[in-house]
C-alpha cells in the first residue's frame, strides 16, 4: 500500500509517498480502507519537533473509511461498515492514518450512518 511518511523532523519536505506494508488486524482491531483523512494541528508539531516513533512513520492519527477486515474478537463492526477513527494501538494513542489502510482498536471506531455516508460519497 502507498503511505506518507518521514524519517526525520523537518517541514512538509520530509514527507514521502512510498510502499509499505498493509498493516495487521488484530484479534480486537479492524482493518480500514480509508477514504478520507484529517490533518491535526498534532500532526504537524509531531514532524516537527518530535523524533518519529519508528523509521518510517506513517503521519496522522484521524481517518474515516470501510472496514475490511475485522479482527476475531470483534463482535460489533463487520466488513462493508463505514467508520471514522481516533487511530489508537491498544490503549495508547498511535498513528498511521495517512496510508490507503490503516488498523485500529475496533472500539476506537464510531459508525457513519448509512444516510450519511451515502450523501458523502454520491458528492464525490
Amino acid at each position: 500500500m502507498k503511505a506518507m511518511v518521514y524519517y526525520k523532523n523537518g517541514g512538509p519536505e520530509v514527507f514521502q509517498w512510498t510502499d509499505v506494508d498493509v498493516p495487521a488486524c488484530g484479534a480486537d482491531q479492524v482493518l480500514i480502507k480509508n477514504g478520507y483523512i484529517s490533518i491535526e494541528g498534532g500532526d504537524l508539531i509531531a514532524r516537527e519537533v518530535m523524533p518519529p516513533e519508528r523509521l518510517r512513520h506513517i503521519v496522522g492519527y484521524q481517518c474515516a473509511g470501510e472496514i475490511v477486515e475485522v479482527g476475531a474478537d470483534v463482535q460489533d463492526r463487520w466488513v462493508g461498515q463505514k467508520v471514522v477513527t481516533i487511530v489508537t494501538s491498544g490503549s495508547h494513542a498511535a498513528w498511521g492514518s495517512h496510508a490507503e489502510f490503516t488498523v485500529t482498536a475496533a472500539n476506537m471506531t464510531w459508525v457513519i450512518p448509512i444516510a450519511l455516508s451515502r450523501a458523502v460519497t454520491s458528492h464525490r
